[in-house]
């Protein structure tokens, strides 16, 4: 049998084990959204990690009980309407295989490898100020006529500059694309915000670091950096007395996200498109020029998610049929114009995807995990937990509202740790 040294994944005595293999696996699965290839699957380079890690892993550890049981009821549920059509088998296992793995393998490194979970959250904290600073000197670069998508900051073409933003582009540094940048540093956005208010209670940034990860993160341009920031308002309220702090925080975060809404058109036409289409809920066909693209693919996912939801509401239509849904129901089919299409295979958002794929069953997990498993500030627990489990909330409840990838940078890390704040809490 395969086995790790006697000596592996024990804490030291100090509490600063954190082996090096665990660090390379976790800098580039979180802050990586590069492939390694698309063809015949997408292979990020993070899975790089799960091919040396996750067996040597399974062997020691095998499957929680409760993973695999809920991952039992998925499998039987896909294998069901891949037999009456509604399912395709090629896209289950595509999708089944990479959630399996990708859920047992963060669960190894955040419950079996030793690594104290403050650890591993400061370590997301140390990338995610790692990223955010080399956005912004992406950005200074391209200001002083730097050009943008080639030489050093743009690692000789590697990494790409999208356009938009107030000055010509939209960085995203090692995600892939900006959206994903904002949503996976905003976990951190939440402690920025925290550290850079109440600094003399910090948790990891000074007030010059706060402002670095905050202004890298602007520079996306994406409207999940906005709802970031909100959720990080609501969210200290809750933690530091709602009625005390809720009269400060609140108006002032609604001021401020007006002020930074207005610093961009980017913005501004997101957040418009999207409320407006939202509000005028179309049931059929309509045009699509009226509203900002995002916006109408992020809409029309959603009603793809419903309509599927409505005729499969306790089970969906298994792991992976969200793009035969689509075919079926969406309101975009007529448009011949590039781009409506996007985002077939992860719905666009977790919430819509859950909805199409995995119905009641698996809305109801992820709800109850957020509902329960949230850890409040309170005085006889220890204050570290508090700021982790908020982050990962933070970075949940983006990614079920604005991205339906399973397990894109690292998303379920951010899951398990949540989770086990939740047990560390109860402990205390």
């Amino acid at each position: 049998m395969l086995r790790w040294p006697n000596n592996s994944f024990k804490v030291h005595e100090k509490g600063d084990y954190f082996p090096l293999i665990i660090k390379v696996a976790l800098a580039i699965n979180l802050f990586n959204g590069l492939y390694f290839f698309r063809s015949p699957f997408d292979f990020y380079y993070g899975y790089l990690a799960y091919l040396i890690l996750f067996p040597i892993f399974f062997v020691r550890y095998g499957i929680p009980k409760h993973f695999g049981i809920i991952s039992g009821i998925l499998l039987v549920s896909a294998l069901f309407h891949i037999y009456i059509g509604n399912n395709t088998l090629g896209s289950f296992l595509k999708v089944f295989i990479g959630l399996f793995a990708a859920y047992l393998f963060f669960y190894y490194i955040v419950f079996k490898s030793g690594v104290k979970l403050v650890l591993l959250f400061k370590f997301y904290l140390a990338g995610s100020l790692f990223c955010a600073g080399f956005g912004l000197l992406q950005m200074i670069g391209h200001i002083l006529g730097s050009p943008s998508g080639s030489g050093p900051l743009w690692l000789f073409g590697f990494l790409t500059a999208y356009e938009g933003g107030t000055f010509g582009i939209r960085v995203s540094t090692f995600f892939g694309e900006p959206t994903y940048y904002a949503m996976f540093l905003s976990g951190a956005a939440f402690v920025a915000v925290h550290d850079l208010i109440f600094q003399n209670k910090k948790f990891f940034f000074s007030r010059l670091s706060a402002l670095i990860l905050l202004a890298g993160v602007y520079f996306s341009y994406s409207s999940t950096f906005l709802a970031a920031l909100g959720l990080s308002a609501l969210l200290l309220s809750i933690n530091y007395g709602f009625f005390r702090y809720a009269l400060l925080l609140i108006p002032f975060a609604i001021l401020g996200l007006n002020q930074l809404t207005k610093t961009s058109d980017e913005f501004e036409s997101r957040i418009e498109g999207v409320s407006s289409l939202f509000i005028d809920a179309p049931q059929k066909e309509f045009n699509v020029f009226d509203y900002h693209g995002s916006a109408v693919i992020l809409y029309n996912h959603f009603y793809v998610a419903k309509e599927n939801f409505i005729r499969n509401p306790l089970f969906g239509t298994g792991i992976g049929s969200h793009p035969v849904a689509f075919d079926k129901y969406s309101l975009t089919k007529h448009i011949k114009v590039f781009g409506f299409g996007l985002n077939t295979k992860d719905a666009n958002s977790m919430f819509n995807r859950l909805m199409s794929e995995t119905g009641l069953f698996g809305l109801g997990i992820f709800i109850f995990l957020i509902l329960s498993g949230f850890v409040r500030r309170r005085h006889n627990i220890d204050s570290n937990l508090w700021f982790i489990s908020s982050a990962c909330l933070v970075i949940i409840l983006i990614n079920m509202g604005r991205q339906g990838h399973y397990f894109l940078a690292g998303f379920p890390f951010y899951v398990w740790i949540y989770y086990k704040v939740k047990i560390e809490s109860i402990k205390v």
